[in-house]
């Protein structure tokens, strides 16, 4: 049962660094996660503000956007090779759970406003 178990985690593992990877080539070929602009669109849809006055102060700030929006595209692409790396980098896949869950909680909203 165990060999069946590292299986299937190995298997998760693969799919999900797929996903990453994907992803992140996707997002390297289009000039828009480059300089903010992706991270612009999104804090101005209407979908996506819990927070308005948070998301209106959040897109004022273009370098930190544009920060974001190089690390978003550097932690995606790395993704796989940091998963599949040495064991001393294998808290980075829990980091980057965690500021996946965090840029969905900060961008979803329950149900749209009416």
């Amino acid at each position: 049962m165990t060999a069946v178990h590292n299986c299937g985690l190995f298997v998760i593992g693969v799919q999900i660094c797929f996903l990453y990877g994907a992803a992140g080539l996707y997002k390297v070929q289009g000039g828009t996660w480059g300089a903010g602009t992706a991270l612009h669109y999104v804090l101005n849809l209407e979908l996506f503000q819990p927070w308005p006055a948070l998301s209106h102060w959040a897109d004022g700030q273009a370098a930190t956007l544009a920060v974001a929006g190089y690390l978003t595209v550097l932690l995606q692409v790395a993704f796989p090779f940091v998963l599949f790396g040495s064991s001393s980098t294998r808290y980075w896949p829990c980091c980057s759970a965690c500021t996946s869950a965090s840029r969905s909680s900060w961008g979803c909203r329950c149900s749209p406003a009416r």
